[in-house]
């Protein structure tokens, strides 16, 4: 692995720098520059996944809803990080001057020369080459299957982050590329969610299109080739807009869903309206065919398509109905269900193949579907499960491997087989022999390298997407989860140690632990250490672990068995005893008496935080969870919903803390007097519980459902308007620490006064790309801040964005 000094210019970007002009579409793409090394035998990487539902579509839209910051915000001045290069860096002159300083602990450069996959997300096709976008290393790598799936560096720099990110195809900072496109020319398109643009490669550079910058993130992509335009799922509808490789972009045209923004109507409002008059819930992939556009309207769990030729677009399902993601997806009508009976889940991702067959990704199940059409059969279009099982992530398939969640769909140039990215597994599968409902079978042609070894340095090394944080007592060492590649990381002496994620087999319910060394790649969901007790969330595992001599063991929660149905997402109601399907001493479910933690069933379980009164948690409803050092588990606080939730009124004696309109937990903290914080991204405020009886919730940072207008200047609680709130650490003392993800910066709140500061970062600004190191800590950029921890005078943060973990030295 190349090493850099993460102190380098030429490695960082200003975030004020002014977004280049928009080039002409030049005649073709650089496919071919930057090859690096041959990627590993696809053999290596047949192993089982873990099982689960589908976290990383929940995740992914959690993190983008965000609206673009307003035009007058007030920011700092950053600070590159560029000291002379025979001077070490250092913080001593501004911590004598008072400040607070930041430096780096991890790199933040992914060596070009490297072409392991980190987070595959998306595919695309070009020149024979399968596309794939990375979001753990910032790039779009290319593999060229006639030459055993030899790897180039398409497009990206290594760093994640920049809006726009404007320059040359291989030095721009790209951010989590979604979808991507092939257009004319040898040009590509490209959804970016973290900036929430489209992008556009083309004549060696990488520029944002104009006019399309979105409240949501874009989601899919599809050129029509017929009608020379780009259709857009974005901001809850399908776009359309014109393209010309001369003249580029035109105008977008809303052509489905109602201009509602990010406050549409959530429910299924029917089929045969027109387009604008059709309500859409989260729509996300996009494809066509010579007659439809079809697109996955995700949380209305279907697959819908209109006309091209029909100029009202009226919309239809074509595949879907009610929202089920836990029984039989045929409704016990076997593989013989028309399409419009099947009971899906969310429907993340479609694509039409050679013959007409459409093929579409329940992200719930994590499972292909595809559909043959009826012209080949000579009856009614036949559904059935190509690639994973209809029982759900994790489950034996009939073809293949189990699989765990999914990333995009792709069909090869010729649309004879099918691409599909396996998060999990960080590779990507191929289905094959579809056509006319031929038999499929499946194989893994791209599959990651070794990741990080023993031998990376820190200086060097990048995590995807932390969102977990936790030292040990004595702060010798770092642990971090890295939620991209589904991997807990150990950082000490140097150097950074993978700790899991090597594993071939998943846990199945009768394991009360299961070994690092075990478990394959994870999509962790938080990482915390109190009162010595070291806490890693499995939410797709649906349990609460404590991570002590080498293995995971249960808190709270059941792995998953390919005896039962799922976790219900229903707030943890679910408990063994009552699945009659099920031996109660496979349990060890008790005789009478409610079920202990160990029995009960919980929503993706989050964030958990051990405390002297037991072990606290979130799920994903908004609730927070409490397990009593005997196993007992209470709802400590929020209503499990918004619409029978309720909210404080300002300055007042709060509500009752079960019933507080929570909308998600993302961060959990407990002051020295047992006082409970609970930081709501979904809300945008910091919630507190007090030690009344019983217990009451109040906001004491943020205003509910409002992210603008931001500010740097300090503030009374209530009055400082946050944008996705965090992680957070308390300092032992009188002061928490706030990771404010979308604003790009760490505050700190007074509990007793109330008052609430700027620690670090510039906030929102015109590039994420992290820069200031060795300098002032609020003048630096930092680059969505999801966790932090705090140890002798040091902030620890770790950065989704960047990926990398930096820390603020206190005066």
């Amino acid at each position: 692995m190349l090493g850099c000094k993460v102190y380098d210019e030429s490695l960082l970007l200003r975030r004020d720098a002014a977004p280049a002009e928009l080039q002409d579409v030049g005649p073709s793409l650089d496919l071919v520059a930057n090859d690096v090394a041959d990627a590993p035998d696809a053999s290596r990487m047949d192993v089982a996944d873990a099982s689960g539902p589908d976290v990383a579509d929940v995740s992914a839209a959690d993190l983008v809803d965000a609206p673009a910051p307003p035009p007058d915000l007030v920011v700092a001045a950053d600070v590159v990080d560029v000291p002379p290069p025979d001077v070490p860096p250092s913080c001593d002159d501004v911590l004598r001057a008072g400040n607070a300083c930041i430096e780096p602990l991890t790199g933040h450069l992914w060596p070009a020369d490297d072409p392991r996959l980190v987070a595959p997300r998306a595919l695309s096709f070009a020149s024979n080459r399968v596309l794939v976008s990375d979001v753990g290393s910032g790039r779009v790598l290319g593999y060229d299957l006639a030459l055993g799936a030899r790897a180039s560096v398409i497009l990206g720099s290594g760093v994640v982050g920049a809006t726009p990110p404007s320059g040359a195809d291989t030095s721009a900072p790209l951010g989590a590329v979604v979808a991507m496109a092939p257009l004319p020319g040898g040009a590509l398109a490209l959804a970016d969610a973290t900036t929430r643009q489209v992008l556009l490669a083309a004549g060696g550079r990488v520029d944002a299109l104009p006019m399309l910058a979105f409240q949501r993130a874009p989601a899919g992509l599809a050129w029509d080739s017929a009608g020379r335009a780009l259709y857009v799922s974005a901001d809850n509808r399908i776009l359309r807009v014109p393209f010309d490789a001369d003249a580029g972009a035109g105008a977008p045209e809303a052509v489905v869903g109602l201009p509602c923004g990010t406050n549409c109507p959530s429910s299924f409002n029917g089929d045969g309206l027109p387009g604008v008059a059709t309500a859409l819930n989260n729509p996300a992939g996009v494809d066509l065919d010579a007659t439809h556009v079809y697109f996955a309207d995700r949380d209305n769990c279907r697959v819908r398509r209109f006309r091209r030729d029909d100029p009202d677009r009226v919309v239809t399902t074509y595949a879907g109905s009610v929202c089920d993601e836990v029984n039989d997806p045929f409704v016990g009508l076997s593989t013989f269900a028309t399409p419009t009976q099947l009971r899906l889940g969310r429907v993340s991702d479609v694509r039409v193949g050679s013959d007409g067959s459409v093929y579409f990704i329940d992200a719930s199940r994590c499972a292909i579907f595809g559909i043959t059409p009826a012209r080949m059969m000579g009856g009614d279009p036949i559904p059935r499960v190509v690639a994973g099982s209809a029982d759900g992530c994790g489950r034996v398939a009939n073809s293949g491997p189990p699989l765990g969640p999914l990333g995009g769909l792709g069909v090869s140039g010729d649309r004879s087989a099918v691409f599909f990215v396996d998060l999990r597994g960080q590779r990507v599968g191929r289905i094959v022999g579809t056509s006319n409902g031929g038999s499929p079978s499946l194989d893994f042609p791209i599959a990651p390298g070794t990741i990080p070894a023993t031998s990376d340095a820190l200086g060097t090394a990048r995590l995807g997407e932390p969102n977990g944080l936790a030292l040990s007592d004595d702060g010798s060492s770092v642990f971090v989860t890295g939620s991209a590649e589904g991997r807990v990381y150990e950082l000490v002496g140097g150097s950074l140690r993978a700790l899991t994620g090597d594993g071939a087999s998943a846990p199945n319910e009768r394991d009360l632990s299961v070994s690092l060394a075990a478990l394959p790649p994870t999509a962790f969901s938080g990482l915390s250490r109190s009162t010595s007790r070291t806490l890693v969330s499995l939410a797709p595992l649906g349990a609460v672990t404590e991570l002590r001599d080498g293995a995971l063991h249960r808190v709270a929660g059941r792995f998953p068995s390919a005896l039962s149905a799922p976790p219900p997402l229903d707030g943890g109601v679910g408990d063994a005893s009552a699945d009659a399907s099920l031996a109660a001493d496979a349990l060890d479910v008790t005789d009478g008496g409610p079920p202990t933690a160990l029995e009960r069933q919980f929503a993706l379980p989050a964030q958990a935080l051990a405390t002297p009164s037991g072990v606290i948690f979130g799920d994903a409803n908004g609730r927070v969870w409490r397990v009593s050092p005997t196993g007992e588990t209470t709802n400590f606080a929020g209503a499990g919903s918004l619409v029978t939730g309720m909210v404080p009124p300002p300055g007042g004696t709060g509500v009752a803390a079960t019933i507080a309109a929570i909308g998600s937990v993302r961060g959990l903290a407990v002051d020295g007097t047992g006082r409970t914080f609970i930081s709501d991204g979904a809300r945008n405020v910091v919630w507190s519980v007090g030690l009344e009886s019983p217990p009451r919730a109040r906001i004491v940072v943020g205003s509910i459902d409002r992210r603008a207008p931001l500010s740097d200047a300090p503030a009374f609680g209530p009055d400082f308007v946050l944008a996705s709130p965090a992680g957070l650490a308390f300092d032992g003392g009188t002061t928490l620490y706030i990771a404010d993800t979308d604003a790009n910066r760490v505050l700190s709140l007074n509990v007793l006064s109330g008052q609430v500061s700027v620690v670090a970062g510039s906030g929102p600004a015109t590039s994420i790309t992290p820069a200031g190191d060795f300098g002032a800590a609020r003048a630096a950029t930092l680059s969505r801040p999801a966790a932090v921890a705090y140890l002798n005078r040091r902030i620890y943060i770790a950065e989704a964005g960047s990926g990398r973990v930096r820390i603020v030295r206190l005066p």
